[in-house]
């Protein structure tokens, strides 16, 4: 029997793409985690104020410039360079950043990254994307909880996330706790969706064989729970 590969059991969705998720933000930082759609360098870039003008081609300028020229302040970015070796991903630690302020963010590159795709900014051209550090004294805050919030659907709905959204806006929470199960490898029994933990039990010998060297490799129980 072949071994199967997993990836031929995944359910045709959407994948992730370009994204961004702002975590920790305290007083005076703040850390951001980017992924990209392509490898290549990449400039995170922060201002107090909203970025405007051609955030598609940035005016044929520099970052540096472009940013200068918009009374932003030019030093306010970081470079990395993605690869496929960290699934096109990083995290930014913001530093040096005021108390109680809101900051914009973007993802742009010095030159284009793509013949194909011509825009210079990846993260914060269409939709504002922001965080706001906290106060030195916050005597009153909102946040938002959640937890172990099922990712997994048979059409795409976007499930209660939108309404979740509009509720944290609102109420102006200053941060969002994602508590329980974040990481999902097992799923519920549906024919949509596949076990990742059925998949290694048929497949377990297949396993031992691709990929066991001098080890001995024993078969073992173990239990789950969600």
């Amino acid at each position: 029997m072949a071994l199967v590969d997993p990836r031929n059991n995944e359910y045709d969705v959407n994948k992730l793409n370009t994204a961004s998720i702002v975590g920790h933000v305290d007083t005076d930082s703040a850390r951001i985690w980017i992924r990209v759609y392509k490898a290549g360098e990449w400039t995170l870039v922060w201002s107090e104020r909203k970025l405007e003008g051609d955030l598609f081609s940035l005016d044929g300028k520099t970052i540096e410039q472009f940013l200068a020229d918009q009374g932003a302040d030019p030093q306010n970015t970081i470079v990395h360079k993605f690869s496929d070796g960290s699934d096109l991903t990083s995290t930014f630690d913001i530093t040096s950043l005021k108390p109680n302020t809101t900051y914009y963010y973007y993802l742009m590159s010095q030159k284009l990254v793509s013949r194909s795709l011509w825009r210079r900014t990846e993260i914060g051209y269409q939709k504002t994307f922001s965080f706001t550090t906290m106060a030195q004294v916050m005597p009153n805050f909102s946040f938002g909880f959640y937890s172990c919030h099922d990712p997994f659907n048979a059409n795409n709905s976007l499930g209660a996330w939108p309404l979740f959204l509009n509720r944290a806006t609102d109420a102006n929470v200053r941060f969002v706790i994602g508590g329980g199960d974040q990481v999902y490898v097992d799923c519920q029994e549906n024919k949509y969706f596949p076990d990742i933990w059925e998949w290694l039990q048929n497949n377990k010998d297949e396993l031992i064989q691709a990929y066991e060297k001098k080890e001995s490799y024993k078969a073992r129980s173990s239990t789950r729970t969600c």
